[in-house]
């Protein structure tokens, strides 16, 4: 998200030429997808889990990235193209960033407290040194903007699915989760 929130305004204008009011809204579509994410996530939490709605999430969002990454390749790519893949985007993120705030305080709650704090400054250092590294290298590129979200959302996922099978025997991964 520090990657959309630091380079999303860069890519529109250098590679679309939006700017002002029209990126604005355009920006804002994926505040909409926030919303959303909320919505499915409370919804999915109930009846797949927490790490299981994660892991979908997680998917939508790869699934995402890489669409945005294909059609800025083809060069077919427009400003709304890549706000609607945002928008896509934000809504498993939003998933993704609630459930992992979950599956890290669960297993800690002795000490939960400082388990918040240092999840909180990790995942804010790490954000902001990868968001500034991206950026560097992509300068206003869609594609290269793409291409640093796909590989996010792609080790994200893998590290979700790594979790699932550690954390759910395979015959329970597709099971109702018990109350």
């Amino acid at each position: 998200m520090v990657i959309i929130v630091a380079g999303m305004a860069r890519v529109m204008e250098v590679e679309f030429g939006i700017t002002g009011a029209l990126f604005a809204v355009l920006f804002a579509i994926h505040g909409l997808g926030v919303v959303i994410g909320q919505i499915a996530n409370h919804w999915l939490i109930g009846r797949i889990g927490t790490v299981a709605s994660a892991s979908s999430a997680a998917a939508l969002m790869t699934a995402a990235t890489a669409v945005l990454a294909v059609t800025a390749a083809m060069d077919w790519l427009s400003g709304i193209g890549l706000a609607a893949g945002v928008f896509v985007f934000a809504i498993g993120y939003l998933m993704v960033y609630a459930n992992a705030a979950s599956m890290t305080l669960e297993p800690h709650g002795e000490i939960a407290g400082f388990t918040a704090a240092f999840y909180g400054f990790f995942g804010q250092a790490t954000s902001a040194i990868l968001a500034s590294v991206a950026i560097g290298l992509f300068g206003g590129s869609a594609l290269g903007f793409a291409l640093a979200l796909l590989l996010i959302c792609t080790l994200t996922l893998l590290a979700l699915l790594g979790w699932l099978r550690a954390k759910c025997p395979a015959d329970a991964i597709g099971a109702q989760p018990t109350a």
